[in-house]
């Protein structure tokens, strides 16, 4: 069992084990007498659920994680939209809204600045192409935001989310974002990507009663706060 820094949430050690035992899980918090922990588990695993709230661990979020194939079907709302290969000029709004939701799905451990990277480097990684990145303006600019990026191994959805988070109209938004990122699978031969959603997302969670993720595994994150 070991105890890793998380440069972006550095409040909280991420605990990190094959397996929660009692003994190393104490060793581990002993070590760090001052320090809170974060530490995600199996949601079936209900025997390291419990050792957990013994040690004052609490939930702060569950996590679906499995293949996601958008939505053929979803037809594209009358928006103003495209991708940042067409609109380069939206970047920077683009980040904007990227950092506001970060921070606000993050509320229970907020995210710290970097002192190595910038939030900008953050979202603009290796991986990113603004040929997959897209928007949806409206009246204030933007509305909503996502993007698809490719990794060593496969596609995946990265971070997307509605401005602010959970709009009034953020079905209607997500449905135009499915409808984009979906016709960029289609057109590129991508029959799938890896997903995430979050439960402290509420766009997230829209996603997955709207099309679920296939071979879907869930996580729980337990938070030790001190």
């Amino acid at each position: 069992m070991r105890a890793q820094t998380n440069p972006l949430h550095p409040a909280l050690l991420r605990l990190e084990a094959d397996v929660i035992e009692a003994a190393p899980l104490d060793a581990v918090l002993n070590t760090h007498p001052k320090s809170g922990f974060t530490c995600t588990i199996s949601e079936g695993d209900i025997r390291a659920a419990k050792l957990l709230a013994t040690r004052n661990f609490t939930p702060v979020r569950r996590t679906v994680e499995g293949g996601w194939q958008g939505d053929p079907s979803a037809a594209l709302p009358q928006l103003s939209y495209g991708t940042l290969a067409e609109r380069p000029d939206l970047t920077k709004a683009w980040l904007a809204a990227h950092r506001q939701h970060y921070f606000s799905t993050h509320a229970a451990n907020p995210p710290a600045a970097l002192a190595a990277h910038s939030w900008d480097e953050v979202f603009l990684g290796k991986d990113f192409s603004p040929e997959s990145a897209f928007y949806i303006l409206d009246k204030n600019g933007i509305a909503a935001f996502s993007s698809l990026r490719k990794t060593a191994a496969r596609w995946e959805l990265a971070w997307f989310g509605t401005v602010p988070d959970s709009h009034s109209a953020f079905a209607r938004l997500n449905t135009g974002l499915i409808a984009q990122e979906t016709a960029f699978m289609a057109a590129n031969g991508i029959s799938e990507v890896l997903g995430e959603f979050d439960s402290t997302n509420p766009d997230a969670m829209w996603r997955v009663k709207h099309s679920a993720p296939t071979c879907a595994t869930v996580f729980q994150t337990y938070h030790l706060k001190r």
